[in-house]
């Protein structure tokens, strides 16, 4: 198939295609690469001098290293570009032909990967960061013109918003990966849900709720019940719920009480559903998309309670022995299981049982299991 040059629109287009993409800046840069008669095509991102991101496009990083350890404080492209921020240069602008072939970065470096002539600038992203762009050329290609500089100059302000795009995207990702591995935190499944009852995030716990799909399941990123009936019922309390949400209903409470549901499932109990507003002040609409409106918190009865023993001896100061004994008697063991589990008597069990007691200033062993199910140590999960 032959090859067919981008019209001016869809290369920006494909510009502000790669603000989210996870390949990087890479095929717009070989779009421009190719437009302006160019074999190699590079961004780079700067604070304060210092190289933060890069995108390549004709080489790739290994390629960059040797300029970036050995050169870049050296190179009169680079160095003019930092001084006259959104100026572009062709480099027989500033540096006289014949000199820079006979300079040590065009001998040792650039001639040896087919690079003679750079089309170069740099912009402020935000302050103390850079956007370096650099468009480059082997020599029989000839030297960049000015139209060259002309249409460059109409591209880099496109490039300049991907880049600061791709900058807002990755800042919004890693808060909502913050916000995932908070929840993952919680003891039991939890999600957050818009009005619809569409999926805005969820800790694993609740994933796996959902992608088993009994009781709770998600058709089309909208959560719902298994049965017709208890689905209507959700939705619509979804709905109530949600308007509280907002703040603006008088018909509410000011202090609603949470909406609790129970939906049936092929296997094990009923699971249970309890709905909270998330208020316009909460902490978790400023930290989820605003489209967030409700707080779903699941029970399954048939769940396994864990507790981490690790968690247990740092916290209450037991030994890891006692540890484990505690965790097994908060899931429900007795100590004689405990004992054949871990191959000793069950008095030398009792001896760790009283020990720990006494760690946590409990009396029974119903007092000790109900402090560790007060504590950070809980957690729980799918068996």
């Amino acid at each position: 198939m032959p090859h067919r040059t981008l019209e001016h629109h869809e290369l920006i287009g494909l510009i502000f295609d790669c603000a989210e993409s996870e390949t990087g800046l890479e095929p717009a840069l070989a779009a421009i690469a190719d437009q302006f008669g160019a074999d190699k095509a590079h961004t780079l991102i700067l604070r304060r001098g210092e190289l933060v991101d890069s995108h390549f496009h004709g080489y790739d990083h290994n390629g960059f290293r040797d300029y970036e350890r050995d050169w870049q404080d050296k190179d009169p492209r680079l160095a003019t570009a930092v001084k006259s921020p959104g100026q572009i240069f062709s480099d027989v602008q500033i540096i006289e032909p014949s000199l820079f072939e006979a300079s040590a970065i065009y001998n040792e470096l650039l001639s040896k990967v087919g690079v003679r002539y750079t089309l170069f600038t740099t912009t402020e992203i935000a302050p103390d960061l850079h956007l370096g762009q650099a468009l480059m050329r082997q020599k029989r290609a000839g030297a960049f013109e000015p139209e060259d500089i002309r249409r460059f100059t109409i591209l880099v302000p496109h490039l300049l918003r991907a880049v600061r795009l791709r900058r807002l995207v990755a800042i919004l990702r890693a808060e909502r990966d913050d916000l995932n591995r908070a929840l993952d935190a919680v003891a039991g499944p939890v999600a957050l849900l818009d009005k619809s009852g569409k999926l805005i995030c969820c800790n694993r716990a609740a994933e796996q709720l959902l992608t088993v799909g009994d009781g709770i399941r998600l058709e089309r990123q909208i959560v719902t019940a298994m049965i017709p009936r208890e689905s209507q019922q959700l939705a619509a309390a979804l709905l109530r719920t949600a308007e509280l949400a907002e703040g603006t209903s008088q018909r509410h409470p000011l202090k609603p009480s949470p909406t609790a549901l129970q939906l049936t499932r092929h296997q094990g109990r009923p699971l249970g559903v309890v709905l909270m507003p998330l208020r316009p002040s909460s902490r978790f609409r400023e930290y989820a998309r605003q489209t967030a409106k409700v707080l779903a918190v699941f029970h399954d009865p048939d769940a396994v309670l864990r507790l981490d023993p690790e968690l247990i001896s740092q916290l209450h100061g037991l030994t890891a022995t006692e540890a484990l004994l505690a965790s097994a008697l908060a899931q429900g063991h007795s100590l004689a299981q405990f004992a054949a589990s871990r191959g000793c008597s069950e008095q030398t069990a009792r001896t760790h049982l009283k020990r720990a007691l006494d760690k946590t200033d409990t009396r029974r062993q119903s007092d000790l299991v109900r402090v560790l199910l007060g504590s950070a140590a809980l957690h729980l999960t799918r068996s």
